[in-house]
Formats: structure tokens, C-alpha cells, sequence
């Protein structure tokens, strides 16, 4: 393993003595433009510095080691997103332009994402029964169905009651009208519209996932409760089998995907925990603007 210092990826510090660029040939001085790159992103920057130097205290104090295999792990996480998201045809260079990641800070978001990726190491477990679980998210039973969640109980009663014996095209369409002029749900411009959704999976209110494993397909649920004073109704429209995939198949690719999963939300948290409390005093006006405009609020 070839263990990595800053010293040894970073380009060389920009001169500040030295003309930042040229417009018709004049000369335009680091002293004009700096003010306004402070102004424009310099909180921004100072952000991922005071992220960068807490993720580095963190990591030395583990006494742990960032070698250039793991920063490549990373480059290959990015590339290895672009293809598992369908953006085959978007290049790493195009991806990196839009967000903004030259080669200094690509360079220092990498280092920091494999060092933040080695600390959370120890908090992430991935058992057998959660990979089983994702198996049947990915490819066990599914339905589509249609939701809406009404705060009235009177008004969601009143409805049920109304389309209890309504059955097939009819009733689906009577439900997907009522969710457009009741439903609180973000779906209701949809008329409550779910497409394929396992019943197994947690993102979604127990008692929903409940309704739509037995509720049959071309009727409505009973009147759902869901807490908060929110009730909801569920309407199935299909049901659809396991895709025939095989477990052993896709077991690896499922671990690999819970793991990095687990990974970024331990991740997040500990960046947060990390940057907790860090006093930060810009002493540049232009700096202290840009920072303190969104600090101060």
C-alpha cells in the first residue's frame, strides 16, 4: 500500500505575487479578484475547509492511514454511481464541471470521503436478515396501488363509505378524483398513484404496507390510522409475482449495497458530529460577509 500525504497530491500553491489572468492583455491582480471570490463562494470554501481539518483530526487521532488505493476506491465509487444511476454517458470530467470539483477540491473531497468511509468502518453491520429483507424490496412481490391521507376522519368515513362496494375501472378512477381533492399526500396530483412497491419495504407506514399485501387488487382498503390525526386509504390496483430472480444470485451486490448505504448515513452523521461547535472567525471583511450572511441568520 502507498500511503498518501497532502504534500504529495495537491498542486502547487497558487502565486499570489503573479497576475491571476489577463483581459486584453491587462493584467488583473490577485488583490481585485480575491474580494469577490470571497463574496461569491467563500463560504463555501471555508465550509469544506473547517470539514477537511476536522475529517483529518478525527482520522489521525484513530491512527489510521490513507493510502492512494483508497482514494482510488473512491474514484471508482463515483464512476461506479454514474453507471448504477444510468448515467453511462455522463463522463466523470462532465460530472465533476457541474458540481463544481476542479482538481484541488475533487482531490480533497475524495481524500476526505475515503478517510470519513475507514472511521465509520466499525458502525456498519450488515446482517443475513437484512440482506434477505432487500431481496424482497428489489425483487420479491409488488403493487400498485393508490393512496390518499386526509386529516378529516368525517370526510375520509364519508368516502369510504361512498366507493366500499365499488369495484374495477370505475371505483379506480372514482378514488384517483377523491385523492386529487382531498389527499394531503405529495401523490395527490397524481391521484394518489404508487407504482410498484413491495409490500416489505420500510419506507413506507406499516400499516400501508399492510393494507396493500391484502387488500384485493380492484378494491378499497378499510379507513387506515395512521397517527398524528392523518387516516388514509388504499386502493390496489395490481399485483405483481417475485421477478424469478434467485437470492444466491444477488446476495454480494445486495451486501455491497446495504454496506454503502449504511456507510453514507454514518457518514452524514458524523460530519455533523464532527463540525459541531467549531468556532469559525473570518478575519477578511469579504470572507466574514459571505460567511456570516448564512451563519448569522
Amino acid at each position: 500500500m502507498t500511503r498518501l500525504s497532502e504534500s504529495t497530491t495537491m498542486p502547487d500553491r497558487m502565486h499570489l505575487d503573479r497576475p491571476a489572468a489577463l483581459i486584453d492583455g491587462t493584467e488583473v491582480s490577485w488583490d481585485g479578484l480575491l474580494p469577490m471570490l470571497s463574496e461569491i463562494a467563500g463560504e463555501s470554501a471555508l465550509a469544506e475547509v473547517v470539514l477537511d481539518r476536522a475529517v483529518a483530526r478525527a482520522f489521525e487521532n484513530a491512527g489510521l492511514v490513507l493510502t492512494q488505493e483508497l482514494v482510488d476506491q473512491e474514484r471508482s465509487l463515483v464512476l461506479g454511481s454514474l453507471v448504477a444511476s444510468g448515467n453511462e454517458s455522463v463522463s466523470l470530467d462532465e460530472l465533476r464541471i457541474s458540481r463544481g470539483l476542479g482538481p484541488v477540491r475533487f482531490d480533497r473531497v475524495l481524500r476526505r470521503t475515503a478517510m470519513l468511509r475507514m472511521l465509520v468502518q466499525p458502525m456498519v453491520v450488515v446482517t443475513d436478515d437484512l440482506i434477505k429483507d432487500r431481496f424482497d424490496i428489489v425483487h420479491g412481490e409488488t403493487v400498485t396501488f393508490r393512496v390518499m391521507t386526509v386529516r378529516d376522519r368525517a370526510i375520509v368515513e364519508k368516502i369510504w363509505h361512498d366507493m366500499a362496494a365499488r369495484t374495477g375501472t370505475l371505483g379506480r378512477l372514482e378514488f384517483a378524483a377523491q385523492a386529487v381533492i382531498h389527499s394531503t399526500d405529495v401523490t395527490a396530483q397524481q391521484g394518489g398513484l404508487m407504482l410498484r412497491v413491495s409490500p416489505s419495504d420500510p419506507a413506507y407506514p406499516e400499516v400501508i404496507r399492510n393494507a396493500i399485501a391484502t387488500t384485493t387488487p380492484g378494491t378499497i382498503s378499510q379507513v387506515l390510522a395512521l397517527g398524528d390525526g392523518q387516516y388514509a386509504l388504499v386502493w390496489v390496483e395490481e399485483t405483481y409475482p417475485p421477478d424469478g430472480v434467485q437470492f444466491e444470485a444477488v446476495r454480494n451486490e445486495l451486501k455491497r449495497e446495504l454496506v454503502l448505504r449504511q456507510e453514507r448515513v454514518h457518514m452524514d452523521a458524523m460530519v455533523r458530529q464532527l463540525t459541531a461547535g467549531v468556532v469559525v472567525q473570518p478575519l477578511d471583511p469579504s470572507l466574514a460577509w459571505s460567511w456570516n450572511g448564512v451563519h448569522d441568520r
